[in-house]
């Protein structure tokens, strides 16, 4: 079972449920390797940030009848298959399968609520402010498992060694203030690096190749300040890499700035 095996049984683990025992194993193997442990953390705190604003969210109170009229709907257009052939007991492989399938149809099920709900209540958020908004609640929570460096050098040295990319540029309105720290958080479209700063620990620069954005890395056409309640975020792209920089509302001043600055350097 390589890393990549790992990873595929754990997206589907979450503790407390009846579990395969390949994903038990998995687990098992991640909580004693310190990288995949950290990916295994970045997972669960994205999954809390996600779970924290589903909550958030106040579905309209005929919600639920639609759903359940679309379900009966769907029912009635059914064709059953003949079964052909004695029942045979499931392989491990087919109850894992089925796991994560029932796990996904899940997700896709809960993704469909927010967006309807969202869009019912006329929210205004798209996916570019939303993938900001969930990126910044993991990088946040994970300020804990920020690594000190003395230097830029220490910095560029220690996300190189996890994989993650070294900013092409630093905003020159940050050049009064010293890089000292990082941490790495990994998603399935690529890594990101997280920078943290001496003089005012508020501002977190964080730096990602334009695959992580998926889908909505064409929206990204100009620096766009994003207000994400107990913080502001200005996130733009340069070449291939895209920067988010998130500091409390406190640096509004700054923040616009560096998107004025970042629009003219386009």
């Amino acid at each position: 079972m390589d890393v990549s095996d790992i990873k595929v049984l754990l997206h589907a683990y979450r503790p407390g449920e009846n579990l395969p025992e390949d994903v038990l194993k998995a687990h098992g193997i991640a909580k004693n390797d310190p990288e995949l442990k950290t990916w295994l953390e970045n997972e669960a705190a994205f999954d809390k940030a996600f779970e924290s604003r589903l909550c958030e969210v106040e579905p309209p109170s005929d919600l639920l009848g639609k759903i359940l009229a679309a379900g009966e709907n769907g029912r009635d257009k059914v064709i059953p298959f003949p079964r052909r052939g004695p029942l045979r007991a499931e392989s491990r492989s087919s109850q894992f399968i089925r796991y994560s399938f029932s796990v996904a149809a899940s997700f896709v099920i809960i993704a469909g609520i927010v967006f309807f709900a969202r869009s019912s209540v006329g929210s205004g958020s798209d996916d570019l402010e939303s993938f900001v908004d969930a990126t910044v609640l993991n990088a946040l929570s994970n300020s804990g498992s920020m690594r000190e460096v003395r230097d830029v050098a220490g910095l560029i040295q220690g996300l190189q060694s996890g994989y993650a990319p070294v900013p092409g540029e630093f905003p020159k309105e940050l050049a009064r203030f010293q890089p000292d720290s990082y941490g790495i958080l990994h998603t399935q479209d690529g890594n990101i690096g997280q920078i943290g700063f001496s003089g005012d620990d508020s501002f977190r620069l964080l730096v990602m190749e334009r695959r992580c954005l998926g889908g909505c890395s064409g929206k990204l056409t100009k620096p766009i300040v994003f207000d994400l309640g107990d913080n502001l975020a200005v996130t733009w792209a340069k070449g291939s890499q895209v920067y988010i920089l998130v500091s409390d509302r406190d640096d509004e001043g700054m923040i616009r700035n560096v998107a004025r600055t970042a629009l003219t350097s386009l």
